[in-house]
């Protein structure tokens, strides 16, 4: 199978659309402890195999994401994976170029954007992702890629037009990942515009969501 590259250019925050990003079953299918297997031989100074790295990631799931990200004319990623726990950025940064996915390396948010709060603050991915909608969120498209597994909240969609996620959330199926047929769904999520919700946020709006109490 070909993987499709798209042609690279670093997208503006604001400009572009933001994708976040499950990784498990997303991308990375049936290798579950593939995570923590690379973050044991980071943390020994080690250096993966390239084998290793370009197994992670299956060139169908590849493929789809490549082949979004050129039909969106690019997009900026957020890792929402429970990888980014594993991983700084510039570490997260090398295994996905190690895996063949350039175009998100290179795309990642900046500074503390480019991942999901620890999962320590908040219950739920939906509450992550809203949190970081919050926070960082320039009013740009935007589309949550998920699995059907560990999507939790983000798995029942609310029919409000209140709801932010509405029409963003994209799930694949534990052990295929992510395929074309998601791929018109994935566009689609970024042309339609997006209300900031980071103005809002700092206008006074009621917090989304509660946090973990200490």
């Amino acid at each position: 199978m070909t993987v499709v590259e798209p042609d690279i250019k670093v997208a503006d925050a604001g400009r572009f659309g933001t994708a976040f990003l499950d990784i498990d079953e997303v991308l990375c299918i049936g290798q579950h402890e593939a995570c923590l297997s690379l973050s044991r031989t980071l943390a020994r100074d080690e250096t993966p195999s390239q084998h290793q790295l370009s197994a992670l990631f299956t060139p169908v799931a590849r493929n789809a994401l490549a082949v979004s990200h050129r039909r969106s004319a690019g997009m900026k990623y957020v890792i929402s994976s429970n990888w980014r726990e594993h991983f700084t950025r510039e570490q997260m940064m090398w295994v996905l170029n190690g895996g063949g996915l350039h175009f998100v390396a290179n795309n990642l948010h900046e500074g503390d954007a480019w991942r999901c709060v620890p999962k320590r603050v908040y219950r739920e991915r939906r509450a992550e992702i809203l949190h970081w909608l919050e926070t960082h969120h320039q009013g740009e498209p935007f589309v949550v890629l998920d699995d059907h597994h560990s999507a939790g909240e983000l798995a029942f969609a609310d029919p409000s037009p209140d709801n932010p996620l509405l029409g963003r959330v994209v799930l694949c199926t534990p052990g295929i990942g992510l395929t074309m047929d998601h791929v018109d769904a994935i566009v689609h999520a970024l042309q339609r515009p997006a209300r900031s919700m980071r103005q809002a946020h700092h206008a006074g709006a009621k917090p989304t969501e509660e946090r973990l109490q200490p």
